[in-house]
């Protein structure tokens, strides 16, 4: 797809001299594993748009699903996460992305855990799914978009505009 390191790591001439002198304590790269949830939601959004490029671009702003940092920042989990919740907290940029639903889960739940496990444990105090606590989270509250990526594509991405979905009448 044309990403490279330097796309979210930017210029790699230092880093690539160094490694090749064999100093590997100098990276020459910025900790990004560091960031909070904004810096990497705009770092991420130079490819996947944000909601600022929605507004200003004039963009249909309900495609949360092709335009994926403007849907996670639409999130209430995202506006009230304490600047925690990022594109990162979900997805490995060094890999491809999962397909396996319980991959998804498991991060939906570091704060939304049931009752059972105790309030110390989770990331913030945000209270468990009423209608199912456990699985399925994704599907519920990001499902798929009707339409396909492209006209023709078989692919439909999931819209990452984190809520509960209204029922289409």
């Amino acid at each position: 797809m044309g990403v490279g390191c330097e796309s979210c790591h930017g210029p790699g001439g230092q880093h690539v001299e160094a490694m090749r002198q064999g100093k590997t304590d100098a990276l020459f790269m910025p900790k990004l594993q560091k960031q909070d949830g904004k810096t990497i939601a705009e770092m991420c959004g130079r490819c996947h748009r944000t909601t600022k490029d929605a507004t200003a671009k004039n963009l249909n702003s309900e495609h949360t699903d092709l335009f994926q940092a403007h849907g996670l920042e639409q999130s209430r989990c995202y506006r009230e996460g304490q600047n925690k919740l990022s594109c990162t907290s979900c997805h490995d940029p060094h890999t491809s992305i999962s397909t396996d639903e319980k991959t998804y889960n498991q991060v939906c739940l570091q704060c939304h855990a049931p009752a059972n496990i105790p309030i110390t444990t989770r990331l913030l105090q945000r209270r468990p799914c009423p209608i199912n606590a456990t699985e399925k989270c994704t599907s519920c509250h990001m499902p798929k978009r009707a339409e396909p990526v492209f006209p023709g594509s078989p692919h439909k991405v999931a819209d990452h505009f984190i809520r509960v979905q209204k029922e289409k009448k």
